[in-house]
């Protein structure tokens, strides 16, 4: 096999620093247009010349490559999760899915040049960038090639194809080490050092003791107490949260119950400090604007998901101030439709799904290129109409091409019946959609509580219900996306009593880059057995996994109900005044959106 050197960053930490550059390039505001550092004396920023500058791997001139890279990949990357890849030649000359009739590179230059919604949206291109990309469209968006060092018609140098996920490979080949490459067989299949797990080679596991990092791995270990810190008394309110979601700089916090509250953390402040905390009371603006359960990020927007007859999808603007009204929409559902009862949501880079949690099984789709109020923004499918076994569902994962709704129960137990729509065919065509039953791969493969996507891996989260019926489910479920759907090969399933007995019924996962975390919720009783999984392991094997208490911090730091990371810091939700916080790594990194890192419930 050919072989490179591991100069880049690893692919395993490829999979979230692509992403946190799609957070941190979409949500800024009032920062300062950047230039490509080339003056021409204009007011406006440097001079480009279309041909001239850059380094382009995908087909495309080195001047056009440099746009994209310096000014657009930061949201349009090849990431899953991003909106609309801006990346190769392939990208820009395919039609676009919004309108089919123009090409990318088009649809591109009008929101380049747009008056009302220009992109970048937070620092517009210059006028010399704007003229050439114009100059390389109408001359007839020709592609190009360039070297290394930013030579037209340079050769890359020889090797297998770069990648970041294992869906930017062709044909069997997967990425490993920033390379399309083969699976594995043994160890000798893999970079040195990696070894071959499972058919897939990983990075050496963490050597750190208990709550440090070594030279090798900036990850701390979870079990020491040292690693974790809780927010009492700094005038949380004491209702519970179920939901967080991350915009770049603050974690928010969906109000669940009666609880009208919404909570955003700023992660730059001191955990404990009251300064760092605010809320917004929803009720305010509407009397029924409360008991949400799900939040969701679109590059601009937190959306907040009702759980109730309510029905009102609450809206933040996240270029605005936080405590004013008009930064707030609210929407009623019920416009759209009665059946308006939701748990947990996600986005595919234009559209957010509600994810149905009643015996309806209506999904809730919308367009957010439209405006919030209006009816013709949104669409509905129900799931039933092709499954009469499907019911409820908590919570969905977006891999890039698919959106997974994670089956939860009925009014009489936990069911497993997951549902898994792809983006790319018509929302409301039963031809689009396909389920399948995982208890009929593993009879205690039922009753999950959301999800999350490691990149190449889909992790279903076993939940819980309390009091009636009372349950909690211990089996996780993983599917290999690169594999076929129903296939029982494609599945692994753990029982996560064999790391505790008291892990079973948990909330949500998030996943740090590395690692899987499962929020602690319930399993007889309201627990706090948080647990992780090395994902450079196997799943099955006991020694993959770490456990930690979180109880052992205080009585109200359990039944944590949402996870989201921030680069450095894992948030849990607070569910009784209590907010908890673990420090994944002893320095920051850049982290996933939140549909990578699985924090939609």
């Amino acid at each position: 096999m050919m072989r490179r050197e591991l100069s880049k960053r690893l692919a395993w930490i490829l999979v979230v620093s692509g992403a946190m550059a799609w957070l941190s390039g979409c949500r800024a505001s009032g920062e300062a247009p950047v230039h490509l550092g080339i003056d021409d004396g204009t007011a406006d920023g440097g001079s480009l010349d279309a041909g001239a500058l850059g380094t382009a791997t995908g087909g495309l001139p080195c001047g056009i490559e440099e746009l994209l890279t310096t000014r657009c990949q930061g949201c349009h990357s090849a990431h899953p999760s991003a909106p609309m890849p801006l990346v190769t030649y392939a990208d820009l000359v395919a039609p676009s899915k919004s309108d089919p009739t123009k090409k990318v590179y088009a649809l591109a230059l009008e929101r380049m040049t747009s008056a009302t919604q220009p992109m970048p949206p937070s620092a517009p291109l210059g006028a010399a960038e704007i003229a050439a990309f114009e100059t390389w469209v109408k001359a007839g968006a020709a592609s190009g090639s360039c070297g290394a060092d930013g030579i037209e018609g340079g050769v890359r140098d020889a090797g297998l194809p770069e990648c970041v996920l294992a869906s930017d490979c062709p044909g069997d080949l997967v990425c490993r080490g920033g390379l399309c490459d083969v699976e594995c067989v043994t160890n000798k299949d893999c970079t040195p050092t990696w070894s071959c797990v499972e058919t897939r080679c990983q990075p050496p596991p963490p050597s750190a003791g208990p709550g440090d990092a070594s030279a090798s791995s900036p990850y701390r270990e979870m079990t020491s107490a040292a690693s974790w810190s809780i927010a009492t008394g700094i005038g949380l309110p004491t209702g519970s949260y179920s939901g967080t979601v991350f915009d770049g700089r603050y974690v928010y916090f969906a109000p669940d119950g009666a609880g009208a509250a919404a909570l955003r953390y700023d992660t730059t402040l001191p955990f404990g400090a009251v300064r760092a905390w605010s809320t917004f009371d929803l009720s305010a603006m509407n009397a029924s604007a409360a008991n949400y359960r799900g939040a969701v990020f679109d590059g601009r927007y937190v959306y907040l998901v009702p759980s109730s007859a309510g029905g009102i999808l609450a809206r933040f603007d996240t270029h605005a101030a936080y405590r004013d009204g008009s930064s707030w929409a609210l929407f009623d559902l019920k416009t759209v439709s009665s059946a308006v009862a939701f748990v947990g949501a996600t986005f595919d880079g234009r559209y957010v799904y509600l994810v149905p949690s009643d015996g309806a099984a209506l999904s809730f789709r919308y367009d957010t290129q439209g405006a919030l109020d209006a009816r013709s923004s949104w669409s509905t499918f129900a799931i039933r109409s092709f499954d009469a076994n499907v019911r409820s569902f908590a919570g969905a994962v977006f891999d890039g091409r698919y959106v997974y709704y994670v089956p939860l129960g009925t009014a009489t137990g936990p069911q497993g019946v997951i549902a898994r729509y792809d983006v790319d065919a018509p929302f409301d065509s039963a031809t689009s959609w396909v389920t399948l039953d995982l208890a009929t791969l593993d009879p205690k493969a039922v009753g999950y509580r959301t999800g999350a996507f490691d990149g190449r891996y889909l992790y279903l989260v076993p939940g819980w219900t309390a009091p009636t019926p009372s349950w909690a489910s211990s089996t996780i479920a993983r599917y290999d996306t690169r594999a076929t759907f129903g296939a029982t090969a494609s599945w692994k399933f753990f029982d996560t009593t064999n790391v505790d007995p008291k892990a079973a019924g948990f909330n949500a996962a998030t996943f740090d880059g590395r690692h899987l975390l499962l929020a602690p919720a319930f399993n007889s009783a309201y627990h706090g057995v948080t647990l992780r999984f090395d994902t450079g392991g196997s799943l099955t094997s006991t020694g993959s996994w770490s456990k930690f208490d979180t109880t052992s911090l205080g009585s109200g730091a359990r039944n944590m109900r949402g996870a989201s990371f921030d680069g450095r810091y894992v948030y849990f939700a607070p569910s009784s005044g209590t907010a908890v916080r673990f420090e994944a790594r002893t320095s920051s990194a850049p982290a996933g959106p939140p549909m990578l890192g699985g924090s939609f419930y």
